[in-house]
């Protein structure tokens, strides 16, 4: 099996990192790892409740040694309950969180979409804004705080609709295609070419009075039933056959240009070589080309945030594993040559 540091992912997540390599398990790495929180503002940890804990580096533990310390706890599903020390990946989380029950052609079996792990950047996004809320909490008070988040509810949020149905409607939302509550048309159309298709969506009537304009108001989208959303809904079945008819007779890019012209929120269904390939994302520099000491020439996405004074730049690559432990455990927590090389005989660093 390759080594963590030769999966692509790993170099995604974790430029511009420094990175240390330490036996949870030795006797002597909790007081080590103690001697790394004394100096820091923030801990990120996304262990099972019971690893940290069993060796002595729960909150209560490592705010002894650095008051005022911000700690998240990303576990899967939080602290408590009795599945506490489950475990998951991210397409764990959103079989548990309801979301693949949903993916599916409307009357047919769930076919979900086990291969994109929504739970990973909903986990980030929520725990970053917890810890900004947690730093301005000690800002204001000098008190730190231990934040317990639970993965598994912080991706449920992505359901929200569904979720609100059956709590206020008793319904329970099963597969349904692409049909939503609150557009119509709503859905991928077929396009002229091979296996091209394009998506279109109308959030009020007067998109679809823009689409209707986009299309040349042909005689069938003159019909009464499609004059609102409620009738568009009712008759979405009917009313998708007919705009396909008119979207594969052209390009997919071309319904993208007329759909704009008019309004509606329309674009081709591009395959993943577009993120190389594409005039739009090559003027924005989506990609990086970098060079990394173990894996050699990649590509590497960049930052989707343009500030105007610091737009920021990919100045290093993810480390190797272990490649900063000289710098960290000697020059930033000031380990002594002998220190040092006791620890690295003993397996504490590896």
């Amino acid at each position: 099996a390759a080594e963590v540091d030769s999966v692509p992912l790993f170099h995604q997540y974790n430029r511009g990192k420094l990175g240390v390599t330490v036996d949870l398990r030795h006797p002597a790495a909790p007081a080590l790892l103690k001697r790394l929180v004394s100096r820091s503002d923030i801990v990120v940890e996304n262990f099972s409740p019971s690893v940290l804990r069993s060796v002595g580096l729960d909150y209560a533990a490592l705010s002894a040694v650095r008051p005022g310390l911000v700690m998240i706890s990303c576990s899967a599903v939080g602290q408590g309950g009795p599945w506490e020390e489950m475990r998951t990946f991210a397409p764990s989380l959103t079989s548990l969180a309801g979301l693949e029950r949903l993916i599916g052609y409307e009357g047919e079996r769930a076919l979900g979409a086990l291969t994109l792990g929504y739970g990973d950047p909903s986990n980030a996004h929520h725990g970053l804004f917890a810890v900004l809320a947690a730093l301005w909490h000690r800002a204001q008070t000098g008190q730190g705080q231990w934040i317990d988040m639970s993965q598994l509810e912080a991706t449920a949020g992505l359901i929200g609709e569904a979720l609100m149905d059956l709590e206020m409607n008793g319904r329970v939302w099963a597969t349904r295609g692409a049909l939503h509550a609150s557009m119509a048309p709503h859905g991928h159309y077929p396009a002229a070419g091979d296996d091209a298709w394009v998506a279109i969506s109308c959030a009020s009537d007067r998109e679809w009075q823009g689409l209707r304009r986009a299309m040349g108001d042909p005689a069938w989208a003159c019909d009464d039933r499609f004059s609102t959303h409620g009738g568009r809904l009712a008759a979405s079945a009917e009313m998708d056959a007919l705009l396909a008819g008119w979207t594969r007779m052209l390009a997919a890019e071309e319904v993208t240009a007329r759909c704009q012209a008019e309004g509606v929120a329309a674009a081709p269904v591009l395959g993943l070589e577009a993120h190389v390939t594409h005039p739009h994302f090559r003027a924005r520099g989506t990609l990086a080309a970098i060079r990394h000491p173990k894996v050699g020439e990649l590509s590497l996405y960049t930052s989707p945030i343009k500030l105007s004074a610091t737009p920021g730049r990919i100045e290093r690559t993810a480390p190797c594993l272990g490649e900063d432990n000289d710098y960290v455990f000697q020059g930033l927590l000031g380990l002594n040559p002998q220190e040092y090389r006791g620890a690295q005989a003993q397996g504490v660093v590896r």
